[in-house]
């Protein structure tokens, strides 16, 4: 009996559309979250080079990540913003390798083109896993960090980007 007062409120709700618009509704409802980057007009194409963006989480083309490391973005670490011609940024990497390779990575590569940076003062540090490096209006810092210093192979790097 109550199965079939139940089905007859049912019938009696969907006939007088009650039920119905709120069904729609929720269909109808965007969530950007589920979206794509591109369907949300994020891309890192050549053509958006120049343009201001909002803060992102956007990568700049000018700092060489090492192979074996991931953009990491807990507790939203990472970021970047730009407008104009200023710009700031802050990347964490997260991998595994071996520190010393970590830091000829960056020793050989920020120099070269197409990434332009040239060593700057190397700041104090007690265990020298910082670098510095420069270009015109703008400076670099990596800061290299074990995860687990009792194993020595996992690694967080942190770039930060700045202009001057």
């Amino acid at each position: 009996m109550l199965k079939m007062a139940w089905g007859r409120t049912a019938a009696v709700l969907l006939a007088t559309g009650l039920i119905a618009p709120a069904c729609v509704q929720v269909e109808e409802t965007r969530n950007p979250v589920s979206e794509s980057f591109s369907e949300i007009g994020v891309t890192a194409s050549p053509e958006l080079k120049g343009r201001s963006a909002e803060l992102s989480r956007l990568q700049f083309d000018d700092i060489p990540v090492p192979d074996g490391f991931f953009l990491r973005n807990h507790r939203n670490e990472t970021y970047s913003f730009s407008l104009g011609g200023q710009r700031v940024g802050r990347f964490v990497y997260w991998g595994f390798g071996k520190e010393d390779e970590i830091l000829r990575h960056f020793e050989q590569q920020m120099p070269r083109n197409p990434y332009g940076w040239s060593h700057g003062e190397r700041p104090a540090s007690e265990s020298g896993r910082r670098l510095r490096y420069e270009k015109a209006g703008q400076r670099c810092e990596i800061e290299i960090e074990p995860v687990d210093r009792a194993r020595n192979d996992e690694f967080l790097i942190t770039v930060f980007v700045e202009s001057t």
